[in-house]
């Protein structure tokens, strides 16, 4: 991971570069952008986004979330989204998967209103509903399709998945098209096709039983060339505990990379598991600039930085908190796909977020995958925060950069989605595998973990 600073002005960086378009539009697109000025022999860029300034998410496929906006609600505040929105629209808003609403039961009840007589329990997660034999709900109405629609549930609630069919699926009268996604609540009414009604009765969640991480990490040096004095060094660091996860990357092109990473997961493990994240990750930073003033050799040290944390209250029940310092990335996997939770934190990444056609034609330019923050960078540092509902058999992959410029994001997710049932470490595995195949020239480290019920 590299980190570079700028000595100009916006509009002084955008002529120097004869046109560049990354900081005009940046500057233009997203109002709480600054540029740093800071000295610096390469007149590198230091990129920095207010921490509410949201932008749209981009590339879905199907019901999935890739990249979501800066945007999130505190935790412990609630989302003022409406109760029928698509997963895309949730993240988009929130970064949080089902803001402001209660957790659901698993076990949930269909009521036939029309076309179907009687009740059905749905104990599974994932309930397909069609008029073919292999359905689990078989529905005898000519105009259903043999596939017509998915019930899944995931992240504390049940969702409708229509598939593309010739005579539709409804929510309480309003059509639900093929690629979205819909939460249901209690006494939600389906149509399928154009004769069967069902009404959906959903219990308030039940205790959960103890949730705990299930986790396998794995490094690699890679194979860029290094200093003697640095030979096979590793720059990344990691923590893995039953409720709490640690990775950080130290920025490559400034002193004691290895040294402000291992700080920083040292200092996120000694905090108290109550402290709120962004207090964190402040603790972390002036510990490391406090090296810093007492060491000349380690001055300027930094580093990325992504914590997760697993926690329990009355209201959510178990959830998932993280804060996201830097350019990796945490990819949350369930029932309904794979979801990126951090936000972009390259100048290419977060002009993508507000221009992506721009983004690809400037794709080359040298200060693209340039980094726009880190700890210990300056004295004050803007943690990205964002939490969801927390659920037996959900997945975790939390990367460094290195891996994502090895393998790219959709390399990594079709790895998640080919190994969806393989265990923790052999995911990791062959991420590291297929990393060092690639030939991988920076560090990489990725954290595999599965939401597991605590066997006592």
């Amino acid at each position: 991971m590299t980190l570079t600073r700028s000595v100009l002005s916006i509009v002084a960086y955008a002529a120097m570069v004869g046109g560049l378009a990354v900081a005009g539009v940046l500057a233009a697109r997203m109002p709480g952008l600054r540029l740093t000025m800071m000295t610096g022999p390469s007149l590198p860029l230091d990129v920095r986004a207010q921490p509410d300034e949201a932008g749209p998410e981009r590339d879905r496929e199907g019901a999935e979330a890739d990249d979501a906006p800066r945007d999130v609600f505190p935790a412990g505040e609630e989302g003022g989204l409406r109760d029928e929105v698509t997963l895309w629209q949730a993240v988009a808003s929130s970064r949080t998967i089902r803001p402001g609403q209660a957790r659901s039961s698993l076990r949930a009840w269909l009521w036939g209103e029309r076309g179907l007589t009687g009740e059905i329990l749905l104990t599974s997660k994932q309930v397909r509903v069609g008029r073919g034999a292999k359905s689990d709900v078989v529905l005898t109405d000519p105009t259903v399709s043999r596939e017509h629609a998915t019930l899944t549930y995931a992240n504390g609630a049940w969702w409708l998945l229509p598939a593309i069919t010739s005579n539709g699926t409804w929510l309480n009268g309003t059509v639900v098209q093929p690629g979205e996604s819909r939460v249901l609540t209690d006494g939600a009414l389906l149509q399928f096709g154009l004769h069967t009604e069902v009404r959906m009765f959903i219990p308030p969640a039940l205790a959960q039983p103890e949730l705990v991480f299930a986790t396998a990490a794995r490094s690699t040096p890679g194979t860029r060339p290094q200093d003697s004095d640095r030979l096979q060094v590793i720059e990344d660091a990691h923590l893995a505990t039953a409720q709490l996860l640690v990775i950080a990357d130290g920025v490559s092109d400034r002193p004691s990379p290895h040294i402000a990473a291992r700080t920083a997961v040292d200092e996120v493990a000694r905090s108290p598991a109550e402290a709120p994240l962004p207090e964190v990750v402040e603790r972390v930073n002036g510990y490391i600039l406090s090296i810093g003033s007492d060491a000349l050799q380690h001055q300027g040290m930094a580093t990325a930085l992504d914590v997760v944390r697993l926690a329990r209250d009355e209201v959510r029940g178990w959830w998932l908190e993280g804060a996201h310092v830097g350019d990796g990335q945490v990819l949350l996997q369930d029932n309904l796909g794979i979801h990126r939770m951090t936000g972009q934190g390259t100048v290419g990444g977060r002009l993508a977020d507000v221009d992506p056609d721009r983004a690809a034609g400037l794709a080359a330019d040298p200060d693209y995958h340039r980094l726009t923050a880190a700890v210990g960078l300056d004295t004050e540092v803007d943690a990205e925060r964002w939490w969801a509902y927390a659920d037996h058999e959900q997945r975790l992959v939390l990367t460094t950069d290195g891996l994502i410029s090895a393998l790219g994001s959709d390399g990594v997710r079709e790895v998640m989605r080919q190994h969806r049932a393989a265990a923790p470490d052999e995911v990791a595995d062959t991420l590291i595998q297929l990393a060092i195949g690639a030939r991988a020239a920076q560090n990489v480290t990725v954290i595999v973990s599965d939401i597991a019920i605590r066997d006592d």
